[in-house]
Protein backbone atom coordinates (compact mmCIF):
# COMPACT_ATOMS: atom_id res chain seq x y z
CA UNK A 1 0.00 0.00 0.00
CA UNK A 2 1.69 3.25 -1.09
CA UNK A 3 0.28 6.90 0.87
CA UNK A 4 1.56 10.44 -0.23
CA UNK A 5 0.93 14.09 2.07
CA UNK A 6 -1.25 16.28 0.56
CA UNK A 7 -1.35 20.23 0.19
CA UNK A 8 -3.49 21.46 2.97
CA UNK A 9 -6.96 21.49 1.64
CA UNK A 10 -8.76 24.97 1.83
CA UNK A 11 -12.38 24.80 3.12
CA UNK A 12 -14.94 27.77 4.47
CA UNK A 13 -17.19 26.29 7.32
CA UNK A 14 -20.75 27.79 7.62
CA UNK A 15 -19.18 30.87 9.15
CA UNK A 16 -17.40 31.54 6.99
CA UNK A 17 -13.91 30.85 8.45
CA UNK A 18 -11.17 29.16 6.33
CA UNK A 19 -10.22 25.88 7.81
CA UNK A 20 -7.19 24.21 6.73
CA UNK A 21 -7.51 20.18 6.15
CA UNK A 22 -4.32 18.56 5.49
CA UNK A 23 -4.99 15.32 3.19
CA UNK A 24 -3.44 11.57 2.64
CA UNK A 25 -3.56 9.24 -0.38
CA UNK A 26 -3.34 5.77 0.14
CA UNK A 27 -3.09 3.49 -2.93
CA UNK A 28 -4.73 -0.25 -2.07
CA UNK A 29 -4.60 -2.83 -4.35
CA UNK A 30 -8.34 -4.23 -2.97
CA UNK A 31 -9.45 -0.53 -3.53
CA UNK A 32 -12.21 -0.54 -6.17
CA UNK A 33 -13.68 3.18 -5.73
CA UNK A 34 -12.42 5.96 -3.81
CA UNK A 35 -13.33 5.93 -0.10
CA UNK A 36 -13.03 9.32 1.85
CA UNK A 37 -12.51 8.75 5.57
CA UNK A 38 -11.95 11.65 8.52
CA UNK A 39 -9.60 10.32 11.39
CA UNK A 40 -8.90 12.26 14.16
CA UNK A 41 -5.22 11.65 14.39
CA UNK A 42 -4.30 11.53 10.48
CA UNK A 43 -6.90 13.78 8.93
CA UNK A 44 -8.60 13.37 5.73
CA UNK A 45 -7.66 9.97 4.51
CA UNK A 46 -8.30 9.03 0.57
CA UNK A 47 -7.79 5.41 -0.11
CA UNK A 48 -7.87 5.10 -4.17
CA UNK A 49 -7.18 2.01 -6.79
CA UNK A 50 -3.59 1.61 -7.70
CA UNK A 51 -4.35 2.63 -11.26
CA UNK A 52 -5.73 6.38 -9.52
CA UNK A 53 -4.40 9.27 -11.38
CA UNK A 54 -3.68 12.09 -8.83
CA UNK A 55 -4.16 14.46 -11.15
CA UNK A 56 -8.09 13.71 -10.26
CA UNK A 57 -7.63 14.54 -6.90
CA UNK A 58 -8.83 18.53 -6.48
CA UNK A 59 -11.97 17.82 -8.66
CA UNK A 60 -12.92 14.80 -5.95
CA UNK A 61 -12.02 17.32 -2.90
CA UNK A 62 -14.57 19.79 -4.26
CA UNK A 63 -17.32 17.33 -4.99
CA UNK A 64 -17.03 16.33 -1.62
CA UNK A 65 -15.91 19.39 -0.13
CA UNK A 66 -19.37 20.40 2.22
CA UNK A 67 -18.74 16.38 3.61
CA UNK A 68 -15.27 16.96 4.28
CA UNK A 69 -15.99 20.50 6.19
CA UNK A 70 -18.36 19.11 8.27
CA UNK A 71 -16.72 15.77 9.28
CA UNK A 72 -13.83 18.05 9.75
CA UNK A 73 -15.16 20.23 12.71
CA UNK A 74 -17.05 16.85 14.46
CA UNK A 75 -13.68 15.22 14.54
CA UNK A 76 -12.20 18.43 15.78
CA UNK A 77 -14.98 18.95 18.34
CA UNK A 78 -14.55 14.52 19.52
CA UNK A 79 -10.63 15.29 19.61
CA UNK A 80 -11.38 18.66 22.17
CA UNK A 81 -13.51 16.58 24.05
CA UNK A 82 -11.29 13.85 24.67
CA UNK A 83 -8.64 15.89 25.99
CA UNK A 84 -10.68 16.41 29.25
CA UNK A 85 -10.80 13.40 31.69
CA UNK A 86 -13.73 11.93 32.94
CA UNK A 87 -14.79 11.90 36.57
CA UNK A 88 -16.81 8.62 36.10
CA UNK A 89 -17.34 5.36 34.52
CA UNK A 90 -21.09 4.00 33.73
CA UNK A 91 -20.41 0.10 32.98
CA UNK A 92 -23.97 -0.40 31.85
CA UNK A 93 -23.98 -4.44 31.18
CA UNK A 94 -22.49 -4.43 34.81
CA UNK A 95 -24.80 -1.94 36.11
CA UNK A 96 -22.11 -0.40 37.84
CA UNK A 97 -20.84 3.47 38.14
CA UNK A 98 -17.12 3.86 39.14
CA UNK A 99 -16.26 7.50 39.93
CA UNK A 100 -12.23 8.63 39.19
CA UNK A 101 -10.38 10.89 41.44
CA UNK A 102 -6.99 12.44 40.32
CA UNK A 103 -4.09 12.68 42.07
CA UNK A 104 -1.84 15.36 39.93
CA UNK A 105 2.44 14.33 40.95
CA UNK A 106 4.80 16.17 38.54
CA UNK A 107 6.51 14.09 36.47
CA UNK A 108 5.79 10.64 37.84
CA UNK A 109 4.33 7.99 35.86
CA UNK A 110 0.80 7.69 36.14
CA UNK A 111 -0.87 5.09 38.06
CA UNK A 112 -4.26 3.40 39.13
CA UNK A 113 -5.69 1.97 41.64
CA UNK A 114 -9.16 0.96 44.38
CA UNK A 115 -9.08 2.72 47.25
CA UNK A 116 -12.28 2.11 47.81
CA UNK A 117 -15.56 0.65 46.53
CA UNK A 118 -16.41 1.88 43.00
CA UNK A 119 -13.32 4.43 43.07
CA UNK A 120 -10.75 4.75 41.25
CA UNK A 121 -7.98 6.49 41.92
CA UNK A 122 -5.12 7.76 39.58
CA UNK A 123 -1.47 9.46 40.78
CA UNK A 124 0.74 11.24 38.82
CA UNK A 125 1.11 13.46 35.55
CA UNK A 126 -2.59 13.67 35.18
CA UNK A 127 -1.74 16.95 33.23
CA UNK A 128 -1.31 14.61 30.37
CA UNK A 129 -4.44 13.34 29.73
CA UNK A 130 -3.91 10.08 26.81
CA UNK A 131 -1.41 7.91 29.44
CA UNK A 132 -5.01 8.70 31.80
CA UNK A 133 -7.33 7.31 29.11
CA UNK A 134 -5.06 4.39 27.94
CA UNK A 135 -5.34 3.47 31.71
CA UNK A 136 -8.09 3.38 32.34
CA UNK A 137 -8.99 1.73 28.80
CA UNK A 138 -7.02 -1.43 30.08
CA UNK A 139 -8.70 -1.46 33.35
CA UNK A 140 -12.28 -1.23 30.93
CA UNK A 141 -10.89 -4.23 28.65
CA UNK A 142 -10.39 -6.18 32.16
CA UNK A 143 -13.32 -6.02 33.61
CA UNK A 144 -14.94 -6.72 30.08
CA UNK A 145 -12.38 -9.57 29.90
CA UNK A 146 -14.69 -11.29 32.99
CA UNK A 147 -17.87 -10.23 32.23
CA UNK A 148 -17.93 -11.42 28.55
CA UNK A 149 -16.16 -14.70 29.17
CA UNK A 150 -19.02 -15.81 31.88
CA UNK A 151 -21.17 -14.42 30.09
CA UNK A 152 -19.98 -16.59 26.74
CA UNK A 153 -19.50 -19.91 28.50
CA UNK A 154 -22.77 -19.59 30.47
CA UNK A 155 -24.93 -19.14 27.12
CA UNK A 156 -22.71 -21.18 25.53
CA UNK A 157 -24.17 -24.27 28.22
CA UNK A 158 -27.00 -23.52 28.05
CA UNK A 159 -27.65 -23.45 24.27
CA UNK A 160 -25.16 -26.53 24.05
CA UNK A 161 -23.40 -24.92 21.33
CA UNK A 162 -19.77 -25.15 21.92
CA UNK A 163 -17.11 -22.89 20.74
CA UNK A 164 -13.27 -23.60 20.83
CA UNK A 165 -11.70 -20.08 21.48
CA UNK A 166 -12.52 -16.73 22.74
CA UNK A 167 -11.37 -13.82 21.52
CA UNK A 168 -11.41 -10.40 23.23
CA UNK A 169 -11.25 -7.37 20.60
CA UNK A 170 -12.05 -3.37 20.31
CA UNK A 171 -13.66 -3.26 16.77
CA UNK A 172 -14.65 0.22 15.53
CA UNK A 173 -17.89 -1.20 13.68
CA UNK A 174 -18.57 -4.79 15.27
CA UNK A 175 -19.54 -6.04 18.40
CA UNK A 176 -18.65 -9.43 17.61
CA UNK A 177 -18.03 -12.13 15.33
CA UNK A 178 -17.12 -16.27 14.93
CA UNK A 179 -14.85 -17.78 12.41
CA UNK A 180 -15.48 -21.26 10.72
CA UNK A 181 -12.92 -22.71 13.54
CA UNK A 182 -15.47 -21.40 16.06
CA UNK A 183 -13.17 -18.71 17.65
CA UNK A 184 -15.77 -16.42 18.84
CA UNK A 185 -14.50 -12.68 18.95
CA UNK A 186 -15.99 -9.59 21.39
CA UNK A 187 -15.92 -6.45 21.35
CA UNK A 188 -14.50 -5.22 24.95
CA UNK A 189 -17.12 -2.02 24.25
CA UNK A 190 -19.86 -4.00 24.62
CA UNK A 191 -19.60 -3.19 28.30
CA UNK A 192 -21.14 -0.45 28.23
CA UNK A 193 -24.50 -1.98 26.68
CA UNK A 194 -27.15 -3.19 28.59
CA UNK A 195 -26.90 -6.62 29.63
CA UNK A 196 -30.81 -7.85 27.35
CA UNK A 197 -28.21 -6.45 24.41
CA UNK A 198 -24.79 -8.13 25.48
CA UNK A 199 -27.25 -11.48 25.25
CA UNK A 200 -28.07 -10.91 22.08
CA UNK A 201 -24.92 -10.26 20.40
CA UNK A 202 -23.40 -13.15 21.99
CA UNK A 203 -25.87 -15.61 21.09
CA UNK A 204 -26.08 -14.33 17.92
CA UNK A 205 -22.22 -15.33 17.58
CA UNK A 206 -22.85 -18.83 19.40
CA UNK A 207 -25.53 -19.18 16.29
CA UNK A 208 -22.78 -18.93 13.63
CA UNK A 209 -20.90 -21.61 15.06
CA UNK A 210 -23.69 -23.91 13.07
CA UNK A 211 -24.10 -21.56 10.11
CA UNK A 212 -21.70 -19.45 9.25
CA UNK A 213 -23.68 -17.19 7.06
CA UNK A 214 -27.09 -15.05 7.85
CA UNK A 215 -29.21 -17.70 6.00
CA UNK A 216 -33.06 -18.83 6.67
CA UNK A 217 -31.59 -21.56 8.99
CA UNK A 218 -29.59 -19.08 10.93
CA UNK A 219 -32.21 -17.12 11.63
CA UNK A 220 -34.52 -20.28 12.72
CA UNK A 221 -31.73 -21.10 15.49
CA UNK A 222 -31.41 -17.77 16.61
CA UNK A 223 -34.80 -17.23 17.25
CA UNK A 224 -35.02 -20.41 19.08
CA UNK A 225 -32.19 -18.84 21.31
CA UNK A 226 -33.28 -15.34 21.57
CA UNK A 227 -36.89 -14.96 21.06
CA UNK A 228 -37.08 -11.63 21.02
CA UNK A 229 -34.24 -11.08 18.66
CA UNK A 230 -35.91 -8.59 16.33
CA UNK A 231 -36.59 -6.14 18.83
CA UNK A 232 -32.83 -6.40 20.39
CA UNK A 233 -31.31 -6.20 16.80
CA UNK A 234 -33.27 -2.67 16.11
CA UNK A 235 -32.38 -1.62 19.73
CA UNK A 236 -28.45 -2.40 19.29
CA UNK A 237 -28.70 -0.61 15.69
CA UNK A 238 -30.38 2.43 17.40
CA UNK A 239 -27.91 2.47 20.47
CA UNK A 240 -24.96 2.26 18.19
CA UNK A 241 -26.26 5.88 16.69
CA UNK A 242 -26.22 7.01 19.88
CA UNK A 243 -22.85 5.71 20.60
CA UNK A 244 -23.11 4.85 24.31
CA UNK A 245 -19.03 4.45 24.58
CA UNK A 246 -16.98 7.48 25.69
CA UNK A 247 -14.68 8.68 22.87
CA UNK A 248 -11.72 8.59 25.21
CA UNK A 249 -12.02 5.26 25.16
CA UNK A 250 -8.84 3.63 23.17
Amino acid sequence: MAAFKGAELCQRSASGMKKNISYTVKKNHRARRIILRMCIDKGLVLTVPVRFNRKNIPRILDEHREWITESFLQIKNIAERTRTLPDQIILTALNETWHIRYLHMEGVKIRLTIPADKILLIRGDTANTAPCHRLLTRWIRKKARLFLTDCLEANSLTAALPYNRFLLRGQKTRWGSCSSHRCISLNFKLIFLPQTLVQHVVLHELAHTVHLNHSPNFWRLLATLDPNWKQNRLALRRLKKENPVPEWVM
